[in-house]
Protein backbone atom coordinates (compact mmCIF):
# COMPACT_ATOMS: atom_id res chain seq x y z
CA UNK A 1 0.00 0.00 0.00
CA UNK A 2 1.99 2.50 -0.98
CA UNK A 3 4.61 4.60 -0.83
CA UNK A 4 1.45 6.50 -0.36
CA UNK A 5 -1.77 5.16 1.08
CA UNK A 6 -0.66 1.63 0.57
CA UNK A 7 -0.19 1.77 -3.14
CA UNK A 8 2.53 -0.70 -3.95
CA UNK A 9 3.54 0.12 -7.50
CA UNK A 10 6.92 1.09 -6.05
CA UNK A 11 7.36 -2.46 -4.85
CA UNK A 12 8.22 -3.65 -8.34
CA UNK A 13 11.64 -2.03 -8.28
CA UNK A 14 12.16 -2.78 -4.61
CA UNK A 15 11.33 -6.47 -4.84
CA UNK A 16 13.36 -6.81 -8.03
CA UNK A 17 16.38 -5.29 -6.35
CA UNK A 18 16.18 -7.53 -3.31
CA UNK A 19 14.62 -4.85 -1.11
CA UNK A 20 14.59 -5.78 2.56
CA UNK A 21 13.84 -3.97 5.78
CA UNK A 22 16.88 -2.17 7.03
CA UNK A 23 17.45 -0.92 10.51
CA UNK A 24 17.59 2.77 11.19
CA UNK A 25 21.10 4.05 10.78
CA UNK A 26 22.44 7.52 10.72
CA UNK A 27 21.21 10.57 12.48
CA UNK A 28 17.73 10.30 13.95
CA UNK A 29 16.34 7.56 11.74
CA UNK A 30 14.04 5.89 14.25
CA UNK A 31 12.02 3.72 11.90
CA UNK A 32 13.17 0.85 9.70
CA UNK A 33 12.25 0.64 6.03
CA UNK A 34 8.74 -0.57 5.40
CA UNK A 35 6.71 -0.73 2.23
CA UNK A 36 3.03 -0.64 3.03
CA UNK A 37 1.11 -2.78 0.61
CA UNK A 38 -2.13 -4.68 0.50
CA UNK A 39 -3.58 -8.14 0.81
CA UNK A 40 -5.40 -10.61 -1.35
CA UNK A 41 -7.77 -13.46 -1.16
CA UNK A 42 -9.69 -15.57 -3.62
CA UNK A 43 -13.07 -17.22 -3.50
CA UNK A 44 -13.55 -20.83 -4.58
CA UNK A 45 -16.74 -22.82 -4.77
CA UNK A 46 -17.23 -25.85 -2.54
CA UNK A 47 -14.55 -28.48 -2.94
CA UNK A 48 -12.20 -26.51 -5.19
CA UNK A 49 -9.17 -25.87 -3.01
CA UNK A 50 -5.65 -25.39 -4.28
CA UNK A 51 -3.46 -28.45 -3.97
CA UNK A 52 -0.43 -26.45 -2.89
CA UNK A 53 -2.22 -24.02 -0.59
CA UNK A 54 -1.46 -23.55 3.05
CA UNK A 55 -3.84 -24.51 5.82
CA UNK A 56 -6.66 -22.30 7.02
CA UNK A 57 -4.39 -20.75 9.58
CA UNK A 58 -2.16 -18.08 8.11
CA UNK A 59 1.54 -18.58 8.59
CA UNK A 60 2.99 -16.20 11.11
CA UNK A 61 5.36 -13.70 9.58
CA UNK A 62 8.31 -12.37 11.47
CA UNK A 63 8.20 -8.62 11.21
CA UNK A 64 10.53 -5.87 12.20
CA UNK A 65 9.79 -3.10 14.64
CA UNK A 66 9.70 -0.85 11.61
CA UNK A 67 6.92 -2.84 10.03
CA UNK A 68 5.01 -2.60 13.26
CA UNK A 69 5.55 1.14 13.37
CA UNK A 70 4.37 1.77 9.86
CA UNK A 71 1.40 -0.57 9.85
CA UNK A 72 0.09 0.34 13.25
CA UNK A 73 1.39 -2.49 15.44
CA UNK A 74 0.80 -1.83 19.07
CA UNK A 75 -0.40 1.63 18.17
CA UNK A 76 -2.54 1.86 15.08
CA UNK A 77 -2.93 4.90 12.90
CA UNK A 78 -4.58 7.37 15.21
CA UNK A 79 -7.15 9.98 14.50
CA UNK A 80 -8.54 12.64 16.73
CA UNK A 81 -11.96 14.14 16.16
CA UNK A 82 -14.42 12.12 14.13
CA UNK A 83 -16.13 13.61 11.12
CA UNK A 84 -18.88 15.69 12.63
CA UNK A 85 -21.68 13.25 13.22
CA UNK A 86 -21.78 11.94 9.67
CA UNK A 87 -23.35 8.58 10.29
CA UNK A 88 -24.46 7.35 6.90
CA UNK A 89 -28.13 6.58 6.62
CA UNK A 90 -29.13 3.21 5.31
CA UNK A 91 -31.26 0.15 5.83
CA UNK A 92 -30.91 -1.27 9.29
CA UNK A 93 -29.19 -4.61 9.56
CA UNK A 94 -31.30 -7.70 9.07
CA UNK A 95 -31.45 -10.37 11.71
CA UNK A 96 -27.89 -11.36 10.96
CA UNK A 97 -25.96 -10.07 13.92
CA UNK A 98 -23.21 -11.93 15.71
CA UNK A 99 -24.32 -13.31 19.02
CA UNK A 100 -22.88 -11.37 21.91
CA UNK A 101 -20.94 -8.89 19.77
CA UNK A 102 -23.54 -6.88 17.86
CA UNK A 103 -23.33 -3.12 18.32
CA UNK A 104 -25.97 -1.39 20.37
CA UNK A 105 -28.61 0.77 18.84
CA UNK A 106 -28.88 -0.96 15.47
CA UNK A 107 -25.71 0.60 14.02
CA UNK A 108 -25.01 0.06 10.35
CA UNK A 109 -23.16 -3.11 9.43
CA UNK A 110 -22.02 -4.38 6.02
CA UNK A 111 -25.02 -6.72 6.16
CA UNK A 112 -27.19 -3.59 5.97
CA UNK A 113 -26.50 -3.61 2.23
CA UNK A 114 -29.03 -6.38 1.66
CA UNK A 115 -32.58 -7.12 2.73
CA UNK A 116 -35.01 -9.89 2.01
CA UNK A 117 -34.72 -13.63 2.13
CA UNK A 118 -31.42 -15.42 2.51
CA UNK A 119 -29.86 -16.92 -0.62
CA UNK A 120 -30.92 -20.44 -1.54
CA UNK A 121 -28.57 -21.46 -4.34
CA UNK A 122 -25.15 -21.26 -2.69
CA UNK A 123 -23.05 -24.36 -1.92
CA UNK A 124 -22.51 -25.49 1.65
CA UNK A 125 -18.88 -24.41 1.59
CA UNK A 126 -17.28 -21.54 -0.31
CA UNK A 127 -13.50 -21.69 0.00
CA UNK A 128 -11.67 -18.40 0.04
CA UNK A 129 -8.16 -18.86 -1.26
CA UNK A 130 -5.73 -16.34 0.21
CA UNK A 131 -2.47 -15.99 -1.75
CA UNK A 132 -1.00 -13.34 0.49
CA UNK A 133 2.49 -12.11 1.32
CA UNK A 134 2.89 -13.25 4.90
CA UNK A 135 6.67 -13.63 4.60
CA UNK A 136 9.43 -12.26 2.39
CA UNK A 137 9.81 -8.47 2.27
CA UNK A 138 9.22 -7.36 5.85
CA UNK A 139 6.95 -4.46 5.02
CA UNK A 140 4.79 -6.55 2.70
CA UNK A 141 4.59 -9.38 5.22
CA UNK A 142 3.55 -7.06 8.05
CA UNK A 143 0.81 -5.53 5.93
CA UNK A 144 -0.29 -8.90 4.59
CA UNK A 145 -0.65 -10.30 8.10
CA UNK A 146 -2.78 -7.32 9.18
CA UNK A 147 -4.99 -7.55 6.09
CA UNK A 148 -5.38 -11.27 6.66
CA UNK A 149 -6.51 -10.56 10.21
CA UNK A 150 -9.12 -8.16 8.81
CA UNK A 151 -10.26 -10.79 6.33
CA UNK A 152 -10.50 -13.41 9.06
CA UNK A 153 -12.61 -11.05 11.16
CA UNK A 154 -15.03 -10.54 8.28
CA UNK A 155 -15.25 -14.28 7.61
CA UNK A 156 -15.97 -14.96 11.27
CA UNK A 157 -18.79 -12.43 11.23
CA UNK A 158 -20.19 -13.66 7.91
CA UNK A 159 -20.22 -17.25 9.14
CA UNK A 160 -21.46 -16.54 12.68
CA UNK A 161 -24.36 -14.50 11.35
CA UNK A 162 -25.18 -16.96 8.55
CA UNK A 163 -25.06 -14.03 6.13
CA UNK A 164 -24.79 -16.36 3.13
CA UNK A 165 -27.51 -18.66 4.37
CA UNK A 166 -28.05 -21.10 7.19
CA UNK A 167 -26.16 -23.85 5.39
CA UNK A 168 -23.33 -21.90 3.72
CA UNK A 169 -19.98 -21.19 5.32
CA UNK A 170 -16.81 -19.51 4.11
CA UNK A 171 -13.43 -21.19 4.64
CA UNK A 172 -9.94 -19.75 4.21
CA UNK A 173 -7.25 -21.49 2.17
CA UNK A 174 -4.10 -19.41 2.73
CA UNK A 175 -1.13 -19.39 0.34
CA UNK A 176 2.00 -17.49 1.36
CA UNK A 177 3.31 -15.88 -1.83
CA UNK A 178 6.46 -14.76 0.01
CA UNK A 179 6.59 -11.24 -1.45
CA UNK A 180 7.47 -12.78 -4.81
CA UNK A 181 5.70 -11.73 -8.02
CA UNK A 182 6.15 -15.08 -9.76
CA UNK A 183 4.86 -17.03 -6.74
CA UNK A 184 1.81 -14.76 -6.66
CA UNK A 185 1.20 -15.35 -10.37
CA UNK A 186 1.61 -19.11 -9.91
CA UNK A 187 -0.83 -19.08 -7.00
CA UNK A 188 -3.35 -17.18 -9.09
CA UNK A 189 -3.00 -19.58 -12.03
CA UNK A 190 -3.39 -22.55 -9.70
CA UNK A 191 -6.58 -21.11 -8.27
CA UNK A 192 -7.92 -20.38 -11.76
CA UNK A 193 -7.26 -24.04 -12.54
CA UNK A 194 -9.13 -24.90 -9.36
CA UNK A 195 -12.09 -22.85 -10.65
CA UNK A 196 -12.15 -20.32 -7.85
CA UNK A 197 -15.23 -18.18 -7.62
CA UNK A 198 -13.63 -14.76 -7.07
CA UNK A 199 -10.39 -12.94 -6.28
CA UNK A 200 -9.99 -10.07 -3.85
CA UNK A 201 -6.74 -8.11 -3.89
CA UNK A 202 -3.03 -8.92 -4.29
CA UNK A 203 -0.32 -7.74 -1.98
CA UNK A 204 1.74 -6.12 -4.74
CA UNK A 205 0.37 -4.10 -7.62
CA UNK A 206 2.83 -5.67 -10.10
CA UNK A 207 1.59 -9.09 -9.03
CA UNK A 208 -2.02 -7.96 -9.44
CA UNK A 209 -1.34 -6.57 -12.89
CA UNK A 210 0.46 -9.76 -13.94
CA UNK A 211 -2.20 -12.12 -12.58
CA UNK A 212 -5.48 -10.38 -13.40
CA UNK A 213 -5.44 -11.08 -17.16
CA UNK A 214 -5.92 -14.74 -16.25
CA UNK A 215 -8.86 -13.89 -14.02
CA UNK A 216 -10.40 -11.64 -16.66
CA UNK A 217 -10.03 -14.36 -19.29
CA UNK A 218 -11.58 -16.96 -16.98
CA UNK A 219 -14.48 -14.70 -16.00
CA UNK A 220 -13.48 -14.58 -12.34
CA UNK A 221 -14.36 -11.36 -10.46
CA UNK A 222 -11.23 -9.89 -8.88
CA UNK A 223 -11.20 -7.13 -6.25
CA UNK A 224 -8.06 -5.41 -5.00
CA UNK A 225 -7.94 -4.72 -1.29
CA UNK A 226 -5.72 -1.70 -0.93
CA UNK A 227 -3.92 -0.84 -4.13
CA UNK A 228 -3.92 2.94 -4.37
CA UNK A 229 -2.29 3.61 -7.72
CA UNK A 230 -3.62 3.94 -11.23
CA UNK A 231 -4.54 1.11 -13.58
CA UNK A 232 -6.01 -1.35 -11.10
CA UNK A 233 -9.27 -1.85 -13.02
CA UNK A 234 -7.95 -1.17 -16.50
CA UNK A 235 -7.59 -4.83 -17.41
CA UNK A 236 -11.27 -5.65 -17.85
CA UNK A 237 -14.81 -5.66 -16.53
CA UNK A 238 -14.21 -8.41 -13.95
CA UNK A 239 -11.78 -6.20 -12.00
CA UNK A 240 -12.87 -4.15 -8.97
CA UNK A 241 -11.14 -1.89 -6.46
CA UNK A 242 -12.11 -0.91 -2.92
CA UNK A 243 -9.25 1.54 -2.31
CA UNK A 244 -9.09 4.75 -4.35
CA UNK A 245 -6.41 6.03 -6.67
CA UNK A 246 -4.91 8.56 -4.27
CA UNK A 247 -3.60 10.69 -7.12
CA UNK A 248 -7.23 11.63 -7.74
CA UNK A 249 -7.87 12.57 -4.11
CA UNK A 250 -4.82 13.99 -2.35
CA UNK A 251 -3.95 16.71 -4.93
CA UNK A 252 -7.49 18.06 -4.86
CA UNK A 253 -7.40 18.30 -1.07
CA UNK A 254 -3.99 19.98 -1.36
CA UNK A 255 -5.77 22.78 -3.19
CA UNK A 256 -8.06 23.34 -0.21
CA UNK A 257 -5.11 23.41 2.16
CA UNK A 258 -3.23 25.86 -0.10
CA UNK A 259 -6.22 28.18 -0.27
CA UNK A 260 -6.56 28.18 3.50
CA UNK A 261 -2.86 28.83 4.08
CA UNK A 262 -2.75 31.48 1.36
CA UNK A 263 0.28 29.85 -0.23
CA UNK A 264 1.74 31.38 -3.38
CA UNK A 265 4.93 29.33 -3.59
CA UNK A 266 5.71 25.66 -2.95
CA UNK A 267 8.69 23.32 -2.64
CA UNK A 268 8.58 19.56 -3.09
CA UNK A 269 10.60 16.79 -1.45
CA UNK A 270 9.91 13.34 -2.86
CA UNK A 271 11.15 9.77 -2.54
CA UNK A 272 12.23 9.19 -6.13
CA UNK A 273 12.79 5.42 -5.99
CA UNK A 274 9.21 4.71 -4.88
CA UNK A 275 7.17 4.81 -8.08
CA UNK A 276 3.90 5.42 -6.25
CA UNK A 277 5.34 8.30 -4.24
CA UNK A 278 7.01 9.83 -7.29
CA UNK A 279 3.85 9.52 -9.37
CA UNK A 280 1.70 11.11 -6.68
CA UNK A 281 4.22 13.92 -6.15
CA UNK A 282 4.16 14.71 -9.87
CA UNK A 283 0.37 15.05 -9.83
CA UNK A 284 0.49 17.15 -6.66
CA UNK A 285 2.98 19.55 -8.26
CA UNK A 286 1.10 19.83 -11.56
CA UNK A 287 -2.18 20.43 -9.72
CA UNK A 288 -0.79 23.28 -7.64
CA UNK A 289 1.07 24.83 -10.56
CA UNK A 290 -2.16 24.79 -12.58
CA UNK A 291 -3.76 26.69 -9.70
CA UNK A 292 -1.06 29.35 -9.87
CA UNK A 293 1.22 28.14 -7.07
CA UNK A 294 4.82 28.76 -8.14
CA UNK A 295 7.37 25.97 -7.66
CA UNK A 296 10.53 27.35 -6.05
CA UNK A 297 12.37 24.10 -5.26
CA UNK A 298 12.16 20.40 -6.14
CA UNK A 299 14.29 17.92 -4.20
CA UNK A 300 14.41 14.11 -4.19
CA UNK A 301 15.91 11.33 -2.11
CA UNK A 302 15.93 7.52 -2.12
CA UNK A 303 14.90 4.90 0.36
CA UNK A 304 18.54 4.26 1.22
CA UNK A 305 19.22 7.85 2.25
CA UNK A 306 19.58 8.68 5.92
CA UNK A 307 20.72 12.28 5.58
CA UNK A 308 18.34 14.66 3.81
CA UNK A 309 19.83 17.84 5.20
CA UNK A 310 21.30 19.06 1.91
CA UNK A 311 17.96 18.75 0.13
CA UNK A 312 16.08 20.30 3.02
CA UNK A 313 18.56 23.16 3.30
CA UNK A 314 17.99 23.94 -0.39
CA UNK A 315 14.27 24.05 0.32
CA UNK A 316 14.82 26.33 3.30
CA UNK A 317 16.88 28.69 1.15
CA UNK A 318 14.05 28.85 -1.41
CA UNK A 319 11.73 30.09 1.37
CA UNK A 320 8.48 28.46 0.12
CA UNK A 321 5.11 29.16 1.67
CA UNK A 322 4.41 25.42 1.80
CA UNK A 323 6.44 22.21 1.48
CA UNK A 324 4.87 19.13 -0.15
CA UNK A 325 6.43 15.99 1.33
CA UNK A 326 5.82 12.66 -0.42
CA UNK A 327 7.87 9.81 1.07
CA UNK A 328 7.07 6.19 1.81
CA UNK A 329 5.71 5.77 5.34
CA UNK A 330 9.01 4.56 6.84
CA UNK A 331 10.75 7.85 5.97
CA UNK A 332 8.03 10.23 7.12
CA UNK A 333 9.54 10.95 10.51
CA UNK A 334 13.04 11.39 9.03
CA UNK A 335 11.82 14.20 6.77
CA UNK A 336 10.26 16.18 9.61
CA UNK A 337 13.03 15.60 12.12
CA UNK A 338 15.70 16.83 9.73
CA UNK A 339 13.51 19.65 8.39
CA UNK A 340 13.37 20.98 11.93
CA UNK A 341 17.14 20.60 12.28
CA UNK A 342 17.83 22.79 9.27
CA UNK A 343 15.27 25.34 10.40
CA UNK A 344 12.39 25.06 7.92
CA UNK A 345 9.42 27.05 9.21
CA UNK A 346 7.10 26.59 6.21
CA UNK A 347 3.77 24.77 6.44
CA UNK A 348 4.08 21.11 5.43
CA UNK A 349 1.50 19.14 3.45
CA UNK A 350 2.39 15.51 4.06
CA UNK A 351 1.74 11.96 2.98
CA UNK A 352 -0.74 9.53 4.54
CA UNK A 353 -0.31 6.30 6.50
CA UNK A 354 0.98 8.01 9.63
CA UNK A 355 0.94 5.59 12.55
CA UNK A 356 1.17 6.29 16.27
CA UNK A 357 4.77 5.09 16.13
CA UNK A 358 5.61 7.63 13.42
CA UNK A 359 3.97 10.40 15.42
CA UNK A 360 5.97 9.37 18.47
CA UNK A 361 9.22 9.24 16.51
CA UNK A 362 8.71 12.65 14.91
CA UNK A 363 7.40 14.22 18.09
CA UNK A 364 6.75 17.99 18.03
CA UNK A 365 8.51 18.30 14.67
CA UNK A 366 5.28 17.15 12.98
CA UNK A 367 3.18 19.79 14.68
CA UNK A 368 0.59 21.27 12.27
CA UNK A 369 1.47 18.96 9.35
CA UNK A 370 -1.70 18.54 7.26
CA UNK A 371 -2.56 15.72 4.85
CA UNK A 372 -5.31 13.45 3.53
CA UNK A 373 -6.02 9.96 4.88
CA UNK A 374 -8.37 7.41 3.29
CA UNK A 375 -9.46 5.78 6.58
CA UNK A 376 -10.44 7.86 9.59
CA UNK A 377 -10.23 5.34 12.46
CA UNK A 378 -12.85 6.89 14.70
CA UNK A 379 -15.20 8.18 12.06
CA UNK A 380 -18.87 7.68 12.89
CA UNK A 381 -19.72 7.27 9.20
CA UNK A 382 -20.99 4.13 7.52
CA UNK A 383 -20.12 0.83 9.26
CA UNK A 384 -16.91 2.02 10.91
CA UNK A 385 -18.40 2.16 14.44
CA UNK A 386 -19.56 -1.43 14.01
CA UNK A 387 -16.15 -2.51 12.72
CA UNK A 388 -14.38 -0.90 15.68
CA UNK A 389 -16.77 -2.55 18.15
CA UNK A 390 -16.52 -5.91 16.44
CA UNK A 391 -12.72 -5.68 16.22
CA UNK A 392 -12.50 -4.82 19.90
CA UNK A 393 -14.57 -7.89 20.78
CA UNK A 394 -13.12 -10.32 18.26
CA UNK A 395 -9.87 -8.92 16.82
CA UNK A 396 -6.25 -9.72 17.57
CA UNK A 397 -5.82 -7.36 20.51
CA UNK A 398 -3.87 -4.77 18.50
CA UNK A 399 -5.36 -1.39 17.76
CA UNK A 400 -7.07 -1.58 14.36
CA UNK A 401 -5.26 -0.02 11.43
CA UNK A 402 -6.07 0.78 7.81
CA UNK A 403 -4.94 -2.68 6.69
CA UNK A 404 -7.32 -4.43 9.06
CA UNK A 405 -10.12 -2.13 7.92
CA UNK A 406 -9.36 -2.71 4.23
CA UNK A 407 -9.24 -6.49 4.55
CA UNK A 408 -12.48 -6.55 6.51
CA UNK A 409 -14.24 -4.18 4.13
CA UNK A 410 -13.13 -5.94 0.95
CA UNK A 411 -14.17 -9.35 2.21
CA UNK A 412 -17.56 -8.03 3.15
CA UNK A 413 -18.00 -6.29 -0.21
CA UNK A 414 -17.41 -9.54 -2.07
CA UNK A 415 -19.69 -11.44 0.30
CA UNK A 416 -22.47 -8.92 -0.38
CA UNK A 417 -21.93 -9.47 -4.09
CA UNK A 418 -22.18 -13.24 -3.70
CA UNK A 419 -25.30 -13.04 -1.58
CA UNK A 420 -26.95 -10.56 -3.94
CA UNK A 421 -26.15 -12.78 -6.91
CA UNK A 422 -27.20 -15.91 -5.02
CA UNK A 423 -24.65 -17.63 -7.20
CA UNK A 424 -20.98 -18.58 -7.43
CA UNK A 425 -20.93 -17.94 -11.18
CA UNK A 426 -18.46 -15.18 -11.97
CA UNK A 427 -20.63 -13.21 -14.36
CA UNK A 428 -23.51 -13.24 -11.88
CA UNK A 429 -21.32 -11.88 -9.08
CA UNK A 430 -19.82 -9.24 -11.40
CA UNK A 431 -23.26 -8.09 -12.53
CA UNK A 432 -24.53 -7.97 -8.94
CA UNK A 433 -21.57 -5.95 -7.68
CA UNK A 434 -21.96 -3.19 -10.26
CA UNK A 435 -25.64 -2.75 -9.39
CA UNK A 436 -25.52 -2.66 -5.58
CA UNK A 437 -26.23 0.97 -4.59
CA UNK A 438 -24.44 0.97 -1.24
CA UNK A 439 -22.36 -1.31 0.96
CA UNK A 440 -21.60 0.17 4.42
CA UNK A 441 -18.01 -0.70 5.38
CA UNK A 442 -15.29 0.31 7.78
CA UNK A 443 -13.72 2.38 5.00
CA UNK A 444 -16.98 4.18 4.23
CA UNK A 445 -19.90 3.64 1.89
CA UNK A 446 -18.93 1.59 -1.15
CA UNK A 447 -20.45 0.82 -4.49
CA UNK A 448 -18.89 -0.24 -7.78
CA UNK A 449 -21.22 1.53 -10.18
CA UNK A 450 -18.64 3.95 -11.58
CA UNK A 451 -15.76 2.11 -13.26
CA UNK A 452 -16.02 -0.67 -10.66
CA UNK A 453 -14.25 1.59 -8.15
CA UNK A 454 -15.51 2.38 -4.64
CA UNK A 455 -16.05 6.17 -4.33
CA UNK A 456 -13.96 6.74 -1.20
CA UNK A 457 -12.82 10.35 -0.84
CA UNK A 458 -10.60 10.49 2.21
CA UNK A 459 -10.49 12.87 5.16
CA UNK A 460 -8.29 15.93 5.69
CA UNK A 461 -6.41 15.62 8.97
CA UNK A 462 -3.73 17.49 10.88
CA UNK A 463 -1.16 16.66 13.55
CA UNK A 464 -1.78 18.59 16.74
CA UNK A 465 0.20 17.84 19.89
CA UNK A 466 1.39 14.51 18.43
CA UNK A 467 -2.14 13.37 17.70
CA UNK A 468 -4.20 13.32 14.52
CA UNK A 469 -7.35 15.41 14.44
CA UNK A 470 -9.73 16.06 11.60
CA UNK A 471 -8.60 19.28 9.94
CA UNK A 472 -10.85 22.22 10.74
CA UNK A 473 -10.32 25.60 9.10
CA UNK A 474 -11.99 27.21 12.11
CA UNK A 475 -9.49 25.68 14.53
CA UNK A 476 -6.03 26.72 13.33
CA UNK A 477 -3.03 24.85 14.62
CA UNK A 478 -0.34 26.62 16.67
CA UNK A 479 3.31 25.67 16.26
CA UNK A 480 5.45 25.64 19.34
Amino acid sequence: MTGICCDDIAALEMVASGYRAQGGTGMKRPICKVLAISGVFLLAACGSSSSNSASTTASTATTTAAATATTGGAGATAAGTSVAGTTTAGTSASATTSAGTAPAGGALTPASAVTGAAPTNLPAKITIGVPLDTSGVAGAAAVGVDELDGIKLAVKEINDTHFLGANTQLALDVIDTQSDKQKAVQAGLQLVSDKVTAVVGFTLTPSWQAATPAFQSAGIPAMSVELAGAGVVDGGDYLFRTYPNVSQIIPQNDLEFVKFYGAKTAAYITQSDAASAASLATVRQKTLEAAGVKTVATQTFTGKDTDLRAQLTAIKDANPDIVISTPNPDLISLVYLQAAEVGIKSQFLGAPDVSDAILKAAGPQMQCVSYTTVWNPISTASANPHFLDYWKANGTGKNPDVFHAAGYSSMWAMAVGIRTADSVKGSDIRDALIKIPNIPTAMGDMNFINERTAPLKGTKVQVQDSKLVVWDANKPCTKS
